[in-house]
């Protein structure tokens, strides 16, 4: 039989390990995207696509990408004369394409019932051939993770998995 300082030994071991299992959050790449030549570096942030994916946005920035926010997007269907609907009419992609904008980012965010992210759903299309390069499937964690813990974890993802942008210049001190 063991002792009773191993059992508190293992006892503790199985706990950590438990703990370690469900603290962790899920992000999964979603399918195998070729890359892109050029890479991508202006990437639109669909309107419907709310604020949270401006949160993303702002992460996604702090990794070279440019974005164009949700507002700003939006304004350019109005301009355009079309609606959200349109979003991925091949007319308004090429558009999107003459503004300078290499990629649409579309979330889809379900929130559990503490009102925190449940799961989060991302997809990349190009304007340029218009196509999926790539998504990210993100599940939150027994420990919960807010709005901006989340977007980080999804930022790094996608940067990961996406093609890149060029790198941020180093800061001179």
């Amino acid at each position: 039989m063991l002792e009773v300082p191993t059992l508190r030994l293992l006892a503790v071991l199985a706990l950590v390990w438990l703990l370690h299992g469900c603290a962790a959050a899920r992000v999964i790449p979603v399918g195998h995207f070729p890359s892109i030549d050029p890479p991508l570096k202006t990437i639109a942030l669909a309107p419907n696509s709310g604020i949270f994916a401006d949160i993303i946005g702002i992460e996604l920035a702090g990794r070279g990408y440019t974005i164009v926010d949700t507002g700003a997007t939006l304004a350019l269907l109005v301009l355009m004369q079309k609606t959200q609907d349109d979003l991925f009419n091949p007319e308004v992609m090429a558009r999107f394409k003459e503004h300078g904008i290499d990629a649409v980012l579309v979330v889809q965010k379900t929130d559990g019932k503490d009102g925190l992210p449940q799961t989060v759903q991302i997809r990349l299309h190009s304007t340029e051939p218009v196509a999926d390069v790539s998504g990210v499937d993100w599940t939150n964690s027994w420990i919960r993770r807010g709005m901006l813990e989340s977007a980080q974890e999804i930022a790094a993802a996608m940067s990961q998995e996406a093609p890149s942008a060029e790198p941020l210049p180093a800061q001179k001190q």
